[in-house]
């Protein structure tokens, strides 16, 4: 009973030692599977690797692929690859993004968002400045991202209970 009070107390502090509830019959408590502190740490630094990967994906997608279809494809087929781009690889990646922030939202919400504004930002310097379609395909880029957000969000929540 000393040892779990002891290490309760130095955990307060730092310092980290994983406890079982009920120590074993040496009394010596332990649970490889419990990281504690350290483990709230690591969670951070693979959110935050996450992220940067999730953001140079968006800039990929939506910088570098309408930069591509604006420089090397020209005539029809040129419009074949904006309605590629703008009807199935932009609204895709939206809901994939989106899925990939329900898993946080409180640290990814703003995932759905840069993306959408990457995309208006991309059509508007590579295709036309100030066309005001291309709002409303960044305002449907944004909503179909929170939806899958907000939609996996809740499935994790039901499958947790």
């Amino acid at each position: 009973m000393e040892q779990c009070q002891k290490i309760e107390r130095v955990t307060r502090f730092g310092i980290y030692f994983p406890i079982r509830s009920q120590p074993d019959k040496a009394g010596i408590p332990y649970v490889p599977t419990d990281w504690g502190i350290k483990n709230r740490f690591w969670k951070r630094y693979h959110m935050k690797k996450n992220i940067i990967l999730w953001m140079a994906a968006s800039a990929v997608v939506m910088l570098a692929f309408p930069w591509l279809a604006a420089t090397f494809v020209k005539g029809d087929a040129g419009m074949a690859v904006c309605f590629l781009l703008f009807f199935a690889v932009n609204p895709l990646y939206s809901v994939l993004i989106g899925a990939f922030a329900g898993k946080d939202i409180r640290r990814l919400w703003s995932l759905p968002v840069i993306s959408a504004v990457l995309f208006f930002i991309g059509t508007w310097i590579f295709f036309d400045m100030g066309e005001t379609a291309f709002i409303l395909y960044a305002a449907v880029y944004l909503v179909l991202g929170i939806a899958a957000m907000l939609i996996s969000m809740l499935i994790r929540k039901k499958t947790k209970k």
